[in-house]
């Protein structure tokens, strides 16, 4: 097929650790102590110190870790592979191919071409591939259909990769975990950055694992008091609606809506956890100098509330958790439910002086 260090002399020099960086090896070039050059056994090759027992290449210690198979240019040009060894190896019998009867020899010869562990192999279609290109890549990738890429030897496949296509100018990567995903940054010769973990519907992310929403079913979360009208700032930064939580769930995909159908979600990758017993407000404007002195507004209320003949519901996915309706408020107070259902005016001040609990419990109404 081809000599690894037939133009990729950097790979030599800082990755395989052989002598003769500068100019490939030749007899001449070769250990002085073992002038004999008869074919070897199969189980021996040459390194820099003369003959010695190869290493070749065992399954567990080879994995395809990267490869860019649609690049933005001439993929004969621009194509790569990257191969990682977990252990000291010797490149001597390898195979790389898109296919274990396709695989070709990487390197040709007796020479052990040695690899540390812990080291990446670049495989590219040219010197230019990649930042850092260490041998030739001996095939084309392809980048639509079924396509593969195998690492062999003596016929046994060290490992395997399918894909089916590939986005031009995006690299494909494996995690150490087995993830796989495009690559953000392509990291030929380096390690991989993490994969994104892609949530499913109904997922979200708890410190980085995701995980399904646990959200509120009905008679866990109810809408316990809400500001209609403030009188000690206007109607667009003082309105807010409170949300009372029997247990801990997740907010993600908690919805309040009005009367008119507008209404706010809580959206989020992020799992957003609260806590059993908590008064979580939903406010028009959460900064406290600005909502009438609500220091303890939590969630953006996107809609406005009307003063009259306004309906409020709360719901998850489709479905009804709590529903509240009024014919008309009054300026500055807060309508308020107590833990026994009851309805009825708000008495204690808060902030600048309007009535309400916003993100407390509520009194018993009279």
């Amino acid at each position: 097929m081809f000599g690894v260090r037939s133009w990729a002399r950097g790979f030599a020099c800082t990755i395989l650790l052989v002598s003769g960086c500068g100019e490939p090896l030749t007899d001449s070039a070769l250990p002085q102590d073992d002038p004999v050059q008869e074919p070897s056994p199969v189980d021996t090759c040459i390194d820099v110190d003369g003959r010695r027992e190869a290493r070749p290449a065992r399954p567990g210690t080879v994995r395809i870790t990267e490869w860019m198979a649609n690049p933005e240019g001439r993929d004969n040009e621009f194509e790569w592979v990257e191969v990682w060894f977990a252990e000291d190896t010797d490149l001597q019998g390898l195979e790389l191919g898109p296919s274990l009867d396709g695989a070709e020899t990487v390197a040709e010869g007796e020479m052990c071409v040695p690899v540390d562990a812990g080291s990446w192999v670049v495989f590219g279609a040219s010197p230019a591939a990649a930042p850092r290109v260490d041998a030739e890549l001996g095939f084309s990738l392809g980048n639509s259909g079924s396509r593969a890429i195998v690492v062999a030897r003596d016929g046994v496949v060290l490992d395997r990769v399918d894909y089916d296509g590939a986005v031009e100018g995006l690299a494909i990567q494996v995690d150490a975990d087995g993830t796989r995903c495009d690559a953000v940054m392509a990291s030929p010769g380096a390690p991989n950055p993490l994969c994104q973990a892609v949530l499913g519907a109904g997922e979200c992310f708890d410190e980085g694992i995701a995980r399904a929403v646990d959200g509120p079913e009905v008679g866990e979360a109810s809408i316990s008091e809400w500001m209609a009208d403030p009188d000690a700032v206007d109607n667009r930064h003082g309105e807010w609606v409170e949300v009372r939580f029997e247990t801990a769930i997740d907010l993600n995909g908690l919805t309040l809506s009005d009367r008119s159908g507008a209404s706010t979600m809580v959206e989020s990758e992020d799992c957003i956890e609260v806590a059993a017993g908590a008064h979580l407000v939903f406010a028009r404007e959460l900064d406290p100098s600005e909502n009438g002195g609500i220091a303890v507004a939590a969630r953006p209320l996107s809609f406005s509330l009307n003063n009259g003949d306004e309906t409020i519901s709360l719901f998850v996915d489709g479905e009804e958790l709590d529903v509240v309706s009024y014919e008309s408020s009054t300026s500055g107070v807060a309508i308020q439910v107590d833990e026994l259902g009851q309805r009825c005016a708000a008495m204690a001040p808060y902030g600048a002086g309007d009535l309400g609990t916003p993100g407390a419990a509520n009194p018993s109404c009279p």
